[in-house]
């Protein structure tokens, strides 16, 4: 059963340098035996990362391949560069993921099983919570390591309307709320997502905002979005 599940789902780390965040990422999905096939899309300057990650004895529990592209210096060379690494996913599903992201690799199975029996839904994920490092003296610290930390679960809510303009209509009233943002990081259906990239290179917006609401649309266009109680996903915040 577990090696049907693996095969479902790849992930798709981007990178633009934070190279001690990388690092720290690579090491908890190393430390985890992540299970599922990664495919990096490394647009940063950072060439001792490239060196490393090319070398995959430095994580050796780990099914991935490094893929340098140019360096991301707006966003239509970011989408583009999405979009190239999302048609390299030879699986039917894939997942998102930034390098101050941790997800419970545990909790994706029954993610995958809901989207097998669902097709309605374009995405499915669990609840959030965002973590914070702290400096000696309480302050938020936008690093990899910090003297303490705090937690906070966000309140989460799926959105299954039946029609697509009362789905868009609940994501901006209640985007704030119940964290809709988020649904980028859902399991995702991989065709779906191509689709949705290359709207986005359409316009190309100039506001990362924009993007983001945009391609959320695009989410709920495809589907219904599912979010389960069981907490899957931890961002680090700051």
């Amino acid at each position: 059963m577990q090696d049907s599940v693996t095969s479902k789902l790849t992930i798709v780390l981007t990178l633009k340098d934070r190279e001690a965040f990388t690092r720290r990422w690579m090491r908890y999905m190393n430390d985890q035996c992540c299970p599922y096939k990664i495919l990096i899309a490394d647009g940063g300057a950072d060439k001792s990362i490239e060196s490393e990650l090319l070398d995959s004895t430095n994580y050796p529990n780990l099914n991935y391949e490094y893929i340098r592209y140019p360096f991301d210096h707006d966003w239509k060379v970011f989408y583009a560069k999405q979009l190239d690494v999302c048609n390299k996913v030879e699986t039917e599903y894939l997942l998102f993921a930034d390098n101050d992201d941790f997800y419970l690799i545990d909790k994706m199975p029954g993610i995958i099983h809901f989207l097998d029996q669902n097709r309605s839904y374009s995405g499915c994920r669990g609840s959030i919570a965002h973590l914070f490092l702290l400096s000696a003296n309480g302050a938020v610290q936008n690093s990899p390591t910090g003297y303490a930390y705090r937690m906070e679960c966000h309140e989460c809510k799926s959105i299954e309307s039946d029609d697509f303009i009362e789905r868009g209509e609940i994501f901006f009233h209640e985007a704030i709320k119940y964290n809709h943002w988020m649904n980028w990081h859902c399991v995702l259906r991989s065709s779906q997502v191509s689709s949705s990239l290359k709207t986005i290179l359409k316009y190309s917006f100039s506001s990362i905002v924009l993007n983001e609401i945009l391609f959320n649309l695009m989410i709920l266009w495809h589907g219904k979005v599912e979010t389960m109680d069981d907490l899957y996903y931890i961002r680090q915040s700051g």
